[in-house]
């Protein structure tokens, strides 16, 4: 039907030939599985390489618990294996940079390519954000070329592998047939998408307007964590999460102008979102109840806030351990959700896409 990659059409009919599907799908289900299980062990990683440990930790948590990543776990579809790999590239991509290593240069390469070999929404949504950070790291690398010239050589090497690559996946999508983006639509929509997918990313099934202040109440959560962590000068982090949430979001509203599209395209975001969340818990709870002042170089001492002070930023240490905590349970309560057999449906959501048609309908007039 051409809506999958040819790798990933090969793994599925590996995966049927010991016995039939209809009798048992736990071959079938089991890539997707396995690739749902090791998620949260590279999500930590990539955490700890970006914000901390403590936020990996918690954001792994989250992704081991959330209904979302529980319910692609058990699809066909390539959905989990896209999120796994997705990290890992970006993880491998991180370490390549920090040790300068080639032996990382090249994992990096082969997981990125293994990636849009699987899944075409990792060449159409994931590929335009990762190249935006790559090119910038190939420009920082030029601008020390002096003293970077090997970071240099690897970084072009693992850009010109991995358009080559992408090369056949290109041609093959440029062989269907297209509508042609409606901008007007976009600029009428492009707001609502982008908020609408990291809700899609954490969904509660708590139905109604509870379920809509919850989420804008993640959004505010992970501005804090992404303006906490430019303060803590960890932009580079902030600048890979909002690329990976930000650029599928804009390109989602895109497509959205002229097909019908779902934000599980672009479900490999969920885990970037989810270390801002984790970012900003982790910065109310470890908010310090002192502050270090410098006299005499080097000579520092410590002074005692105000006591009003004090009791609100202790009050605060408390609120961010109290966020956490509820937020686990939170995406807690949505797996049980899914595991109900009569709480299920509260997790199906209705694709967002009948105010574009209706905008269609009124453009192409009676």
């Amino acid at each position: 039907m051409l809506v999958q990659t040819p790798l990933h059409y090969l793994l599925v009919w590996l995966t049927i030939q010991p016995f039939d599907p209809a009798a048992s799908a736990v071959l079938v289900r089991l890539p997707s599985a396995v690739a749902g299980a090791l998620t949260p062990l590279v999500v930590y990683g990539l955490g700890k390489e970006t914000f901390g440990r403590a936020q990996g930790l918690l954001a792994a948590l989250m992704v081991a618990v959330s209904a979302v990543h529980i319910g692609h776990s058990q699809d066909v579809r390539p959905y989990t294996l896209l999120v796994l790999l997705s990290a890992l590239s970006l993880y491998s991509l991180l370490k390549a940079e920090k040790t300068g290593q080639a032996g990382w240069w090249a994992v990096f390469t082969f997981v990125t390519i293994l990636d849009l070999h699987f899944s075409y929404f990792a060449l159409t949504l994931f590929l335009p954000a990762l190249a935006i950070y790559l090119l910038w790291i190939i420009y920082k690398s030029w601008v020390k070329r002096s003293s970077e010239s090997a970071a240099l050589r690897n970084a072009l090497l693992s850009f010109g592998a991995i358009a080559l690559a992408s090369t056949p996946l290109l041609l093959d999508l440029l062989q269907l047939h297209r509508t042609t983006p409606n901008w007007e639509v976009f600029f009428d929509i492009v707001g609502r998408q982008v908020a609408l997918l990291p809700a899609r990313l954490a969904p509660l099934g708590i139905a109604g307007s509870m379920e809509e202040a919850i989420q804008w109440g993640f959004g505010v959560l992970a501005i804090v964590g992404a303006l906490t962590a430019v303060q803590q000068k960890k932009s580079k982090a902030v600048l890979l999460c909002v690329l990976m949430i930000l650029i599928p979001a804009l390109l989602l509203a895109v497509f959205r102008t002229s097909n019908i599209v779902f934000q599980r395209y672009a479900l490999f975001a969920m885990p970037f979102y989810f270390l801002l969340l984790a970012n900003g818990v982790v910065f109310l709870w470890r908010i310090r109840p002192t502050i270090q002042i410098t006299t005499e170089p080097p000579r520092r001492q410590e002074r005692q806030l105000p006591a009003k002070i004090l009791w609100g930023l202790r009050i605060t240490n408390y609120v961010g351990g109290a966020v956490g905590t509820l937020l686990l349970l939170l995406f807690a309560y949505s797996s049980f959700l899914y595991f109900s057999p009569e709480q299920h449906r509260r997790l199906s959501f209705l694709p967002d896409y009948r105010g574009v048609a209706s905008y269609l309908t009124q453009q192409a007039g009676p």
